[in-house]
């Protein structure tokens, strides 16, 4: 390490850093031509299902709770043609009508994508009555295009005649309608990650050349980072993944982002984090620090080039990734928060999204940093009280380290 008044300098980082082959990357699962669409055998699916006893397992607890029955086709909800005039939306298992939805549907409506309602068949004093309990606007949609006259077999002056398509359930009571609600929109269904979006957005473009200006802004901002060899990856990927150069979790974090935003943030992770993750600390917080710098914020400029390059070193040589830093904030601002505001120490303590930024400019200052070109008013406005910064509460596991950890970035000689 090059050394500063005979101490290592933090700011300079020598050790070459491990050059990054597409071999040692996450694997990229958007990656597809048009016609490769990953698909699997259902009979390969309950097969897996069934392997080492399961098929015995589920068995055995059905039949101890009294669920071991089977039903006939017949048993099942049915396929119907209900007109218009007899449904009823239950409202007490529904979401309000939305008017905004129901308009956004027509601009966007696409006869392919139209679904099939749930509907709730209920026998009360000798009359039948239809309640959607899933699908409200769905129906509703049908109706409005037979009144706009887009529907063939319908004359418009009878729109409330159009038979729409439903599956019926007949039933006593709400119990039911009241299940369907929360499976439809809980327990029944996989929480839906952000990456399973992404990933439906970037190949709908990609493949599909889908004509959708998300679809084909995600797919811009992907193949942004796939240039920077930044891989999107799902939450739940295994953790060598996660772990591997260029994962990415945090994908929605660029989804409103500009597309300059993304190339200066993926070209920033290339030159100083190749052989790492992406961590969520190389995207807010770094493009504040690029509106942080006054004039010229491209990293083609020399003196923003060995700026950035000198913040990589000083987390390499403290820290170590980006991920370290930002724990290092999570430890420090609370013990900076309660000592300098002691009246409001008993609160719960929120860490501003700009506090790890905060710390490691105050950390390049004590390295004796000398890029000047910097708007740092907000280092002495939230993050200074008393006189005290958060760089004096620099923290790790202990004092100890803390000490010896600002003693190296101060280049102390007690850190020798």
């Amino acid at each position: 390490m090059e050394e500063r008044n005979g101490i290592p300098n933090v700011l300079v980082y020598n050790r070459p850093i491990k050059e990054i082959k597409n071999e040692d990357r996450a694997p990229n699962v958007l990656d597809k031509q048009p016609d490769e669409h990953d698909a699997k055998s259902l009979v390969e699916i309950v097969n897996d299902f069934c392997e080492d006893g399961m098929l015995e397992e589920i068995e055995e607890y059905l039949k101890e709770q009294g669920k071991f029955i089977s039903y006939s086709y017949d048993d099942y909800a049915k396929p119907e043609e209900l007109t218009l005039r007899v449904l009823l939306s239950a409202l007490a298992v529904q979401r309000p009508i939305s008017k905004r939805h129901l308009r956004k549907i027509q601009e966007k409506y696409n006869r392919l994508k139209v679904q099939t309602p749930i509907v709730l068949k209920i026998k009360f004093n000798g009359k039948v009555y239809y309640y959607i309990v899933d699908g409200q606007h769905t129906a509703a949609t049908q109706g409005i295009r037979a009144r706009l006259g887009l529907i063939k077999e319908v004359d418009k002056k009878n729109w409330e005649d159009i038979k729409v398509r439903c599956m019926v359930v007949e039933c006593d009571d709400f119990t039911f309608a009241r299940e369907v609600f929360l499976g439809i929109n809980g327990e029944d269904k996989l929480e839906l990650a952000y990456f399973d979006k992404w990933k439906n957005y970037v190949l709908g473009a990609r493949q599909d050349n889908a004509d959708i200006e998300l679809w084909q802004d995600c797919l811009e901002l992907q193949e942004i980072l796939e240039e920077f060899g930044i891989t999107p990856i799902h939450k739940d990927s295994p953790e060598d993944i996660k772990k591997m150069p260029g994962a990415f979790i945090d994908v929605h974090l660029i989804e409103d982002k500009k597309p300059e935003d993304v190339r200066w943030i993926a070209r920033l992770h290339q030159m100083l984090w190749d052989d790492k993750p992406m961590d969520p600390f190389e995207v807010d917080p770094m493009l504040l620090l690029r509106d942080k710098i006054k004039k010229d914020a491209s990293l083609d400029n020399r003196h923003v080039y060995a700026f950035v390059k000198e913040l990589g070193s000083l987390i390499r040589h403290t820290a170590g990734s980006p991920a370290g830093w930002k724990k290092f904030t999570q430890k420090t601002y609370p013990l900076w928060f309660k000592s300098t505001h002691p009246d409001d120490a008993d609160k719960k303590i929120s860490i501003p999204d700009d506090a790890s930024l905060a710390l490691l400019l105050f950390a390049y200052q004590e390295a004796g940093g000398k890029f000047k070109d910097l708007r740092l008013t907000f280092l002495k406005e939230k993050f200074t009280k008393r006189g005290e910064t958060l760089f004096d509460y620099l923290s790790q596991d202990g004092k100890e380290i803390s000490e010896s950890l600002k003693s190296l970035i101060r280049g102390d000689e007690s850190s020798e």
